[in-house]
C-alpha cells in the first residue's frame, strides 16, 4: 500500500482534488482562447498531464514510499476490440477506455500491481440515462464477453506472429472475468461545460444504464493506491511484455491490461487542439531539489481537426495511461507515530 494508514491515504486525496479541478478548469480557459468547446479526450489529455506530475509530487511525502515515479502516455480512440453483440441493432465493437491508471509498488522482492479503466463520458446532470446509440460501450464494460483487437495494427501484427510461432491452434481473442475484476472497468463522468453535473468534476461511475457518481476521481485514485477492494483490480504486470512471445501469459485481465501498456510507445496527434507528434511517453522524477524534468503537453491554437486522433500512418492513436511505480518500505513508522 503506498500509505502508511488510513489518514495518509485521505491526505493524499485532499490535496489531489483541486489539482484535479484546476486541470479542468485549464481545458475550458484553453478551449475558450481558440474559440473550441472541448470534448472528452482534450479533458483527458489536460487530467492525464496533470496527474502525471502532480501525483508524483504528492506521492513522495508519505512514510511509505522510498521512491516513485510517475509516466504518462497519451493516446485516444484506441485500442478497439470487436466481440458478439446480442442486439443485432447495436454495434459489435468499442473503445477499450480513454484513460488507464496503473499502480506497481515494490517491496523487497515482491511487485503488486493495480488497475483502473476508465471510459469517460461528459454529462449534464446526474444520474445520467446511457443512449442507445451507446449501448455497446456499457455492454462490453457491464458483461466482458469475449472480445479480439480491431486496432492498433501493431497488437494485431504482434498477435498474428504469435500464432504462427505456436504449433497449437490460438484463438486471438481475450475474455475478462468481470467476476473477478468487478471494479477494474468503471465510467469517469465528467461535467459537461457548462454544466456544474459533478461538484469535483470528475467521478467514477460503475456500468450500468442508469450512471451514478460513486466516487469523486481524487478518491478513486487514493483508495486504488491504498489497494482497498472497492478501486481498481489487481493483475499480474509482464515485464518487457511483447504479445508476440507473451500473448497467453495469464489470466485476460491481467494481459489485456498489458496490451494496452504494449501499445502506447509511438508518438501521436490530436491536431484540433494543436497536438502534433508529441512524444507519447513523458516522465516526471523529482531531483534533490523538487524540480521536475521532463515535457509537458502544451496546447496551441490548431483547430484544422481534419485527422483528429489519428497518427500520420492512419492509425487511431490510444489512450491516456498514467503509469505510477513505487518503492514501499513498510517498517518505515507513519509520521505520526515518530519520535524526533
Amino acid at each position: 500500500m503506498a500509505f502508511a494508514t488510513d489518514a495518509e491515504r485521505d491526505d493524499f486525496i485532499k490535496k489531489l482534488t483541486p489539482s484535479i479541478i484546476n486541470s479542468y478548469n485549464s481545458c475550458i480557459v484553453e478551449g475558450n482562447k481558440q474559440g473550441v468547446t472541448p470534448q472528452e479526450p482534450d479533458f483527458i489529455a489536460f487530467l492525464g498531464n496533470d496527474l502525471t506530475k502532480n501525483i508524483q509530487i504528492l506521492l513522495k511525502n508519505y512514510s511509505h514510499i522510498v521512491k516513485c515515479e510517475t509516466k504518462g502516455v497519451f493516446c485516444h480512440q484506441s485500442p478497439k476490440v470487436k466481440f458478439t453483440n446480442p442486439n443485432p441493432k447495436q454495434k459489435n465493437c468499442a473503445e477499450l477506455g480513454d484513460l488507464l491508471i496503473v499502480y506497481t509498488e515494490k517491496q523487497n522482492h515482491t511487485t503488486k500491481s493495480r488497475a483502473l479503466l476508465l471510459q469517460a463520458k461528459c454529462v449534464s446532470s446526474t444520474p445520467h440515462i446511457i443512449g442507445s446509440d451507446e449501448q455497446h460501450q456499457l455492454y462490453l464494460y457491464q458483461y466482458w464477453p469475449e472480445f479480439e483487437y480491431s486496432s492498433p495494427k501493431k497488437l494485431i501484427e504482434s498477435i498474428e506472429l504469435f500464432k504462427k510461432n505456436n504449433k497449437q491452434n490460438i484463438k486471438p481473442h481475450r475474455h475478462v472475468d468481470i467476476k473477478q475484476n468487478p471494479e477494474g472497468s468503471v465510467y469517469l463522468l465528467l461535467s459537461k461545460p457548462p454544466s456544474q453535473a459533478i461538484t469535483y468534476k470528475y467521478a467514477t461511475s460503475i456500468p450500468n444504464n442508469l450512471l451514478k457518481c460513486k466516487f469523486e476521481l481524487a478518491t478513486a485514485i487514493g483508495r486504488m493506491l491504498h489497494f482497498d477492494s472497492d478501486s481498481g483490480s489487481d493483475f499480474e504486470l509482464i515485464p518487457n511484455y511483447d504479445p508476440s512471445k507473451d500473448y497467453i501469459q495469464n489470466d485476460d485481465w491481467s494481459n489485456m491490461i498489458n496490451d494496452i501498456l504494449y501499445i502506447g510507445n509511438n508518438h501521436f496527434n490530436r491536431r484540433r487542439i494543436g497536438l502534433e507528434d508529441k512524444k507519447r511517453i513523458f516522465c516526471f522524477e523529482c531531483n534533490e531539489f523538487g524540480q521536475f524534468s521532463g515535457d509537458d503537453i502544451i496546447l496551441s491554437a490548431n483547430r484544422d481537426g481534419k485527422h483528429d486522433d489519428m497518427t500520420d500512418d492512419g492509425e487511431f492513436s490510444g489512450i491516456f495511461t498514467l503509469m505510477i511505480n513505487a518503492v514501499i518500505d513498510q517498517t518505515i513508522p507513519p509520521y505520526e507515530q515518530r519520535r524526533y
